[in-house]
């Protein structure tokens, strides 16, 4: 007559397999959520900066005083530009701004010395002379930025197209913000989400570790009844 069936029990090898497992899941998940609600709040934190700082520069300059200006660089109009875009800067959130013209030249800036130099015409610039809105994160490394060098270790920088009258896109404001506060909340909330996440792999872990438990205790009744039937 055979005997009857007897239950397997998960051996410690299997125990352990299974949680590992887990755990490489729950890690995983951990980072990808940190990964994605930081990056989601980076965005909100630069296109509220986009707006304030849009703001500040559009509503201290008016929609037309710079484009006459830079359609007529020795006009009235171009009178004073740069005494104002200094005192916007002096007044603390923005670190420095350059008024560009379409063939990389500084026609209007905060600092002097920056004033008539010619750069290269990078990306950002050549999406903002497209009339495109345009960021990045910059540590101030480019031949363009030595003069900002020391103003913060990590900069914001933002391009607005300039339009005139017709519509038509003619020069661009380049806008450099300290970058640390952003980078510090984003980093903070990337710490945050893991720690959370990971405070709940442990916490699943663990009951998963005490169902393995009771799982193994009850088959090993059940085993010693069958063997004793």
């Amino acid at each position: 007559m055979p005997s009857p069936s007897t239950p397997s029990i998960a051996s410690p090898g299997l125990r352990g397999a299974v949680l590992l497992l887990s755990m490489g899941l729950v890690l995983t998940t951990a980072v990808a959520v940190s990964i994605s609600v930081s990056d989601h709040l980076r965005q909100t934190a630069i296109n509220e900066a986009v707006r304030a700082t849009e703001s500040i520069v559009v509503g201290s300059m008016g929609t037309e005083t710079v484009a006459a200006a830079l359609a007529d660089p020795t006009g009235p109009s171009a009178s004073g530009i740069s005494s104002r875009l200094t005192e916007i800067v002096t007044a603390g959130q923005i670190l420095r701004i350059k008024v560009w013209t379409p063939d990389g030249h500084i026609a209007f800036s905060d600092l002097a010395v920056l004033r008539g130099k010619q750069f290269k015409v990078d990306e950002d610039l050549a999406a903002s002379l497209t009339g495109q809105t345009s960021t990045s994160f910059t540590d101030g490394a480019d031949t363009e930025n030595v003069f900002e060098r020391g103003l913060a270790s990590r900069f914001l920088s933002i391009y607005l197209p300039i339009r005139n009258t017709a519509g038509q896109v003619i020069g661009s404001y380049e806008m450099y913000e300290d970058a640390g506060p952003i980078e510090a909340d984003v980093t903070a909330t990337r710490r945050d989400v893991v720690l959370f996440v990971g405070a709940m792999a442990m916490a699943l872990l663990g009951l998963i570790s005490v169902a393995f438990a009771g799982s193994s205790r009850l088959l090993t009744v059940q085993n010693r009844r069958l063997r004793d039937q």
